[in-house]
This record gives structure tokens, sequence and C-alpha cells, in this order.
């Protein structure tokens, strides 16, 4: 007989190794990117945040030390306090040349007092010129005090408000506030329609038709032929199509129009903007491009900026054997902090700089022509000259402004596309639009120009544009088509 054998398979576990590479971002790598998208009067608020919570920052002044105190320190063993101010490793790979960068800026004494009481006044009188004003946020959530008794409700409230859009539209997910409040959606839905019960009309309306409906609902217009136009042919009405409206509707074109002038036009398309619009705002540029005897002069803004320092009082603590752990770590934590927080700004304003060195030598015909016109330049093209990454790029250019002769621009107003005209030479999309807008402004309200005849305009101007391109710059410009442009 022959033997039987019985195949078992046996499953087992087994613990085993593997190797990757990952990137984890430390709190100070993402406070470096942080401070990197941050406009100048920001960042100059966060920087005043840190210096009340961080004790060992201190503001450069004049003279703060003896000539017999400045001699002692420089006495002072440096490698003794590199031991005991030791980081983590694997953050940055310039954390361990930051004090033979810093030696130097750190204890300079620049700023004479008689340059800082002078901007001080001067920051006092720019003050003093614009009254402050409440921000839709702040307005909100303080009709959101009086109208909501519950820490949930007041939880959801401050979600729904600061979710909302510069027009004070809420164009968030439902589901996406509920999670950031950590309360029910049908909380966060009864929260929603409350606040649209607030001032001004019209706000926290997730589209612009539901923002008309609203206005005109407080406006005891619910049973009007307004109300009936908006919310039954709202495509129709921004189409322009009154003929079309009124044929539906079996009311005459005259009285739609009517009901258009009298009712709908009088309503705010953007409610937030009561808010946002009110009161001057001042725009502080973060970079400058000045022309001085035809040389293109680059500078970011410091001048908001203190100039910042660790106080050497408590570094000399820190060799005080009289002090327990605890103390010694909270006073070694709080020293690579402020380390950081000087790394991360010097950072921020040398990438600035930059951006704005590699746009005077792309851009040079526009600083220094007053006609001259934006050479195509693209922010891949900007971060593989510098050897940053697109992000970096965007980040560092996000809501900041340039100051030259020709004025104060959006840094992404010279990032754009190019098209060639018939000469062969680049030309801008921001050109493009200028000349599309400036072909518009011109036209005939009652016979509008067609995207095709303006695309026959733009190849006589000798730049040739796709009928689709046109429409898409329209778009972008806020410009309608020609039904919506017409005057009837």
């Amino acid at each position: 007989m022959n033997p039987k054998f019985e195949l078992k398979q046996e499953r087992k576990q087994s613990l085993t190794q593997k190797q990757s590479q990952r990137l984890i971002m430390s709190a100070k790598m993402q406070q470096g990117i942080y401070f990197l998208q941050l406009p100048i009067q920001e960042l100059e608020a966060t920087i005043e945040e840190e210096l009340e919570e961080n004790p060992l920052l201190d503001i450069l002044e004049e003279r703060e030390s003896t000539p017999e105190e400045d001699e002692e320190w420089e006495r002072d063993p440096k490698e003794n306090l590199e031991e005991e101010l030791s980081f983590n490793e694997g953050d940055f790979e310039a954390l361990s040349r930051m004090d033979d960068d810093f030696t130097e800026n750190l204890y300079q004494e620049k700023i004479s007092s008689e340059n800082r009481e002078d901007g001080d006044k001067l920051k006092t009188f720019l003050l003093s010129l614009v009254q402050k004003r409440d921000t839709l946020f702040e307005n909100l959530m303080r009709q959101a005090e009086e109208a909501f008794t519950t820490e949930s409700e007041m939880k959801a409230a401050e979600s729904v408000i600061g979710s909302l859009d510069e027009k004070g539209f809420l164009t968030t997910p439902l589901d996406e506030i509920a999670f950031l409040s950590g309360e029910a959606p049908e909380l966060v839905e009864y929260v929603i329609r409350r606040i649209q019960e607030f001032d001004p009309p019209g706000i926290a309306a997730t589209s612009l038709r539901e923002s008309l409906l609203i206005q005109l609902k407080r406006k005891d217009k619910e049973n009007t032929l307004a109300f009936r136009i908006v919310d039954e042919f709202f495509d129709e009405l921004i189409q322009n199509k009154i003929k079309l409206i009124a044929a539906k509707l079996k009311e005459s074109p005259e009285m739609v129009k009517q009901a258009v002038k009298d009712h709908i036009v009088q309503l705010d398309l953007n409610p937030g903007y009561l808010f946002a619009n009110t009161g001057q705002k001042i725009i502080v540029p973060d970079l400058s491009i000045q022309e001085e005897d035809g040389i293109l002069h680059v500078k970011a803004n410091n001048d908001r900026l203190p100039e910042l320092k660790i106080n050497r009082q408590y570094i000399r603590l820190l060799q005080d054997e009289s002090l327990n752990k605890g103390e010694k770590e909270f006073l070694k934590n709080k020293i690579e902090s402020a380390r950081w927080l000087i790394k991360n700004i010097a950072q921020r304003q040398s990438t600035i700089e930059k951006i704005g060195e590699w746009l005077a030598d792309k851009q040079k015909s526009f600083f220094l022509d007053p006609k001259g016109l934006l050479t195509p330049a693209c922010m891949r093209e900007l971060a593989d000259d510098l050897s940053l990454h697109e992000s970096t790029i965007a980040r560092a250019i996000a809501n900041k402004y340039l100051s030259c002769d020709r004025g104060v621009f959006p840094l992404r107003k010279f990032f754009t596309a190019s098209y060639t005209n018939v000469s062969g030479e680049a030309v801008s999309a921001k050109t493009v639009k200028d000349i599309l807008k400036e072909i518009i402004d011109g036209e005939d309200k009652k016979r509008p120009l067609s995207d095709l005849t303006i695309e026959k305009e733009l190849e006589r101007r000798g730049i040739p544009c796709a009928r689709r391109t046109i429409s898409k710059y329209r778009l972008e410009l806020n410009i309608g088509n020609v039904h919506q442009r017409r005057e009837f």
C-alpha cells in the first residue's frame, strides 16, 4: 500500500523591516512655508504675537549694554553654549550654519534712536489716516452672539461665517463645515438658515440666485414678477433673454424689463463687499523695483519688520547651575523657537528679493519704459532658474504687491501666458486682455460685438487669438457675452 501524504498549507505571521524615505515636515519648516505666503502686513502682526509669547525674543535697540558687558560677552566660550543649544537633527541642513549666519546679525546695533523715533511717528500718522472698520466676520459674529444661545450653535456659526468668501457667499460644502466644527450637519444647516437672516441681506447664500431670492424675500417681494423671474428663469436672466422670459411667463417684454429694472437691478450682487470695500485699504508692497540712472534696484520691504535678536541674558542663564532640568529645557526650546523665527523671516525676505531680481531682468522693458509691455513669463520658468519648487514660487507671490515707478501691481500680474503676433514677437496674455477690454468698452452697446468680430479685430491688430480664448478672457474680466451686453 502506498503511503498517503497530506499537503497542508500553514499561514504564519512574521515581522519584517522595510526602509523607505519620507519627508516629515517639522513645525519649524511649516512656519517657514507659512511665513512665505503671508503678505508683509500679516507677517508684521504675526511677529508681534511671537514677541509677546517668547520672552527670549527682543527687538534690536540702539545700545542695551555697557562696553564692559560687551567685553564679557566676547570672552564667553561660544563652544560651551553650542553644546547647550542643541537642536533636533533632520530638520534643515542650514540649521548647522545658523550660528555663524546670525552671530553678526543678532548683536549688531544698527538702528539709531532718532530713526526709530521718526519711524514710530510716521507709523502713528499713517494709522491715524485709516478708521478701523468691522470686517464681515466680526460683524456677523456679533449678530451670531445675539441670535444663538448654545455653545454648539456658536461653534457651527463660527465655522460657517469663517467659510464665507469675500463676496459673502458660502461655497464650502455642508459636510465639510460640519466636520470642521465638529457639529451635526442638521445643526449646521439650521445655523446657515439663521445666518441668512443677518445683515447685510443675501449673506451666506450658496449661489447668486439664492442670494437674490433671499434679498427679495427680505423686501416682502415673494409674490412679485421679479421673484418669479429670479426663481424660475435665472439662467435666462443672466443671459439677458428678456423676450424668451416674457414668452414663458406670458407677459409683455416691457413688463419683464420693468420688473428687472425696478426690483432686480437694485439688489446687491456681492453682499460681502459692503465690508470688504468700505474705508481705505492700504496696500503695503512686499517688494520694490526702482530705476535710478538706468539701473533697476531691487529691495524687499524690510522697513515694516523689526530687527530681532535673542536676549543674551537668558542665554547666560543657561550656564546657571542652580537651574533645574525643566527650566533649562524651557529655555532651550524658547531659544530654538526664536532662532527658527529669525531664520524663517530672513529666508522669506531672501526668496522674495530673488524673485524681484529675476523680474527686473525678465521684465526690464516694462520697468524702464513707461509704455513697455510685459514679457510672457511663467512660474515654472522662475522656479527652474532659482532652483525652487513651483509651489514655493506660488506661495511667495500670493497676495503680494510690487512697487515700481509705474505704480503698485500684484506680483501675479508679471506671470502670464504668451502669444506671438504677426511680427513673431511674444505678447503676454495680460496685454491681449487689455486690448480685448478696450475693444469692448468702445463698442455700441445696442449692437455689441460678437466674439467672431472681436477675433477679426484682434487679428487686424496683429494678434491672432481663437474665439474660445476670447470667451475665456471675457469671463476672467467679468464681461458678458453679446446677449448679456446688449442694451434694449
